[in-house]
C-alpha cells in the first residue's frame, strides 16, 4: 500500500536515547538492515542550493527510484529542465539540455571528472539515507561516540586508472553515524585517501509515515582543494507508487566525449 510522507503532517523523530556501548556490532548491523529505507519504488522532490566559494546556485530535483534497478533524476534551474540523468547498476545516461549534448557510458565518466569513486550502490545509499561501505563484517570498525553508533570500514578504490604511480594510498574510508533510537543513518562520510578529499552527508528533520523513517534535510559538504556545500530540502515523498522513468535523447544532440 502506498504511503505519503509530508513535511507538515508527519510525526517528527528525535534522538532521544544514547548508544548502548555493550550492544554487539553484528546485532547493530542487523537492526540497521531491518530499518533501512528500501521500498519497491520511491519518488521525492528536492529544493537545493550549492555554494562553491563565492558562487551559489539554486536548483530543484525530481528524483524517482526503483532500488537496485534504476535511479532517475530531473534537474531544474530557473524554471527549466537543465539536465536529466538515468542510472542503472552498470550504466549511466545523461542529457544536458543547455548544451544539447548527451552521455552514454559507465561511472568512470563522473568519477574521472569529479575525482570521486562512486557507483550505483553508493549513489542509491546516499539518496535513501542508508548505510554505505558496511557489507563486509570483517572490515567494520566500531568507534566511541556520545550520541551515535559510529561504524567505519574501508575498501580499495575501484578506479585504478585514476591513480598516479607515486600515490601511496588507494583506499576509501567510509564512516556511518547511526541513530541509536531509529537505527537510521544520521551522517555519512567518505574519505578518499588518494586525493585527501572528504564528502560528508548530514541528514535531518526525520519523519515517520507508514513504517518508513525518512529525512527532509540533507546537507552535503565536499572538502578537498576547495569547499563545496549543497544544502537540500526534501519534500513530497511518494512511496510504493507506480512510476515511469522517461528518458529520450534527441537526434539533434551531440554525444559527449
Amino acid at each position: 500500500m502506498a504511503s505519503l510522507v509530508g513535511c507538515k503532517t508527519a510525526q517528527r523523530i528525535g534522538n532521544r536515547v544514547k548508544p548502548d556501548k555493550f550492544k554487539k556490532t553484528d546485532h547493530l548491523l542487523a537492526g540497521m538492515k531491518e530499518k533501512e529505507f528500501k521500498p519497491s519504488t520511491v519518488s521525492y522532490k528536492v529544493s537545493g542550493k550549492m555554494t562553491d566559494g563565492d558562487k551559489s546556485n539554486s536548483f530543484k530535483l525530481n528524483i524517482r527510484m526503483r532500488p537496485d534497478s534504476v535511479i532517475w533524476i530531473s534537474v531544474t534551474a530557473y524554471s527549466y529542465e537543465a539536465a536529466r540523468l538515468l542510472a542503472t547498476p552498470d550504466s549511466l545516461f545523461m542529457i544536458n539540455r543547455a548544451e544539447k549534448k548527451y552521455f552514454k557510458g559507465d561511472y568512470d565518466f563522473i568519477n574521472q571528472r569529479l575525482n570521486v569513486d562512486i557507483d550505483f550502490q553508493s549513489l542509491q545509499a546516499i539518496l535513501l539515507a542508508n548505510s554505505i561501505g558496511l557489507e563486509e563484517m570483517d572490515k567494520v570498525k566500531r568507534s566511541p561516540d556520545k550520541d551515535y553508533y559510529l561504524l567505519s570500514s574501508y575498501r580499495k578504490a575501484k578506479l585504478k586508472k585514476m591513480q598516479k604511480k607515486e600515490d601511496k594510498f588507494d583506499e576509501l574510508v567510509f564512516s556511518n553515524w547511526v541513530d541509536p533510537e531509529t537505527y537510521r543513518i544520521a551522517k555519512l562520510a567518505i574519505l578518499d585517501l588518494r586525493f585527501n578529499q572528504t564528502a560528508k552527508v548530514t541528514y535531518s528533520e526525520f519523519s515517520e509515515e507508514g513504517g518508513y523513517i525518512v529525512p527532509h534535510g540533507m546537507l552535503v559538504e565536499i572538502a578537498g582543494k576547495k569547499m563545496i556545500t549543497i544544502d537540500n530540502e526534501i519534500y513530497r515523498y511518494e512511496v510504493n507508487e507506480e512510476l515511469s522513468f522517461p528518458f529520450k535523447i534527441s537526434s539533434k544532440y551531440e554525444r559527449m566525449d
